[in-house]
Parts: C-alpha cells; sequence; structure tokens
C-alpha cells in the first residue's frame, strides 16, 4: 500500500479540474428493482450518478496528463541552461524539515515544512533540491539565475518562506533588513536576489552541514529517506555556497510518497 507524505491538494484539484473540466467524476451504475405479482418479475434499471473525484483520483488525473503530453523532465538541470521541463518526477533520498511555530508559551507547533533531497547521482555537476510545501505562489515560469551575482537554496527558502519565518526562531538567525547598498538597482532583478545579504553567513553550512546549522536554528530533521515526488521547478541556478560547481533547484511538490 502507497504511503503518502504530502498531497497539495489545491493545486492537484486545480490542475484536475482544467484537465478534465469538472471536479467531478462519472459513475454508471445498474439497479436491480422488483414487482410483486404471480410471477415475479426482475428489472433493471440505469442510474448514472456523479461525486466529487478524491484527492487519489486527481492525481491520477494529473499524472497521466503529464505524461501523455510527455511535460515532465527526465532530470534536474546540471547548469542554467539545461531545463527540460518544469515538472519533474523522480526517485532520491531526501529530509524532511519542520520549521515550528513559536507561541507566546514558548509551545512549538509546525509554522512550516520543506525537504532537502540529495544531489542526484548520475551527473557529475548533479544539483541540490529543496522542495517547500505548501508553496502559495503563482504558477509562473521557473526563474533561471544564470546572469545572477549571486544564489544559494537558501536565498530562494528564506525569499518564499520570509512571512513565516518572522513567526519562527529562524527570524533571529536570519532577520530580514534593507538592501545593505540604498543605491542598488534591482530593477529586472530576480526577485530573491533582494535577499541575498541576508543569507551570506549561513549558506555554506546550509549546503554542507545542514543538520547541524538547522538543529541550531531550533527546526526538526527527520532521518534521511527514499521518496518519490512529482515537483515543479520555482528556481535554479548555480550554488555560489559552493564555489558555482553545482547547480541547486528549489522548488514546490505536489505529492511526495514513499519509495
Amino acid at each position: 500500500m502507497e504511503h503518502f507524505q504530502y498531497f497539495d491538494e489545491y493545486r492537484l484539484k486545480l490542475y484536475a479540474e482544467q484537465i478534465e473540466g469538472s471536479p467531478d467524476t462519472f459513475i454508471s451504475s445498474s439497479k436491480i428493482g422488483g414487482e410483486i405479482s404471480i410471477n415475479p418479475k426482475l428489472k433493471f434499471e440505469n442510474s448514472d450518478q456523479f461525486r466529487k473525484r478524491t484527492v487519489i483520483e486527481d492525481m491520477e488525473v494529473v499524472n497521466s496528463f503529464l505524461i501523455k503530453k510527455k511535460l515532465i523532465g527526465n532530470k534536474r538541470p546540471i547548469n542554467e541552461s539545461e531545463l527540460d521541463n518544469r515538472y519533474f518526477m523522480e526517485s532520491f533520498q531526501a529530509k524532511k524539515v519542520i520549521v515550528p511555530k513559536m507561541d507566546y508559551f514558548g509551545r512549538q507547533t509546525p509554522e512550516f515544512t520543506f525537504w532537502i533531497g540529495d544531489p542526484t547521482v548520475n551527473e557529475k555537476k548533479s544539483s541540490l533540491l529543496c522542495l517547500l510545501e505548501n508553496y502559495g505562489g503563482n504558477d509562473t515560469s521557473p526563474t533561471s539565475f544564470g546572469n545572477a551575482s549571486s544564489y544559494t537554496l537558501l536565498q530562494s527558502l528564506i525569499y518564499y518562506t520570509r512571512k513565516q519565518f518572522e513567526l519562527t526562531k529562524l527570524d533571529s538567525f536570519v532577520p530580514a533588513s534593507s538592501h545593505p547598498n540604498p543605491n542598488s538597482d534591482l530593477t529586472g532583478r530576480n526577485d530573491s536576489e533582494q535577499v541575498a545579504h541576508n543569507v551570506k553567513l549561513f549558506a555554506y553550512d546550509f549546503i554542507s552541514n545542514t543538520d547541524k546549522l538547522l538543529t541550531e536554528w531550533g527546526c526538526l530533521v527527520s532521518p534521511k529517506r527514499s521518496i518519490k515526488a512529482l515537483y515543479v521547478i520555482r528556481d535554479y541556478g548555480r550554488e555560489g555556497a559552493t564555489n558555482w560547481d553545482k547547480v541547486s533547484v528549489f522548488g514546490y511538490p505536489i505529492w511526495i510518497k514513499d519509495e
């Protein structure tokens, strides 16, 4: 039996409705009825019914469509120009990271969750991967940081969770601040480039010593596990924390299940 770690129910429903044109699935059934008489008679009645699709059924609709239309990429990009598709389905090793929310009494409840995926093993310059659950942004085209002066995976994570960071202990370690150069012209720049200065002290440790850094920040890091995920790429670029020798990929999962 398959065990799913996560579903993006909103997107699965939205995508499935765009594909099928309706949130319903069709059921055709036959009913057997009877009449009381000297000679008993059976009669069959067709009853057409509709019901809402389940999340699993939405997933099957979406998966089938993406595969049929060849919209799923085969491998993560290893440079800023190599991106065969924005949707990817792959199996890999990953750790689940829960960032707790701190309330007035010091109690912890989950504020947001992300996954750190191992580099792919079949390429010398294989990419690192971070997937953010419950991504609330729009489904726009992926951002390539090919022309950026700096980029790190942590940079994207902080940018896309900035409001949530402020509700957790992470904000005390990586606080929001204005750009260090007030005269900088950010016109036309990628959005998450504007927070690069906030992550400089931690970007290398986030990549090379992830468990230690996140634990110090009060995050809950699970043991590594084998998962399979359908995800969408949001940002990708050469990882500045590793001397630009590997490409990092930031995205959001549509679903994640144990392998």
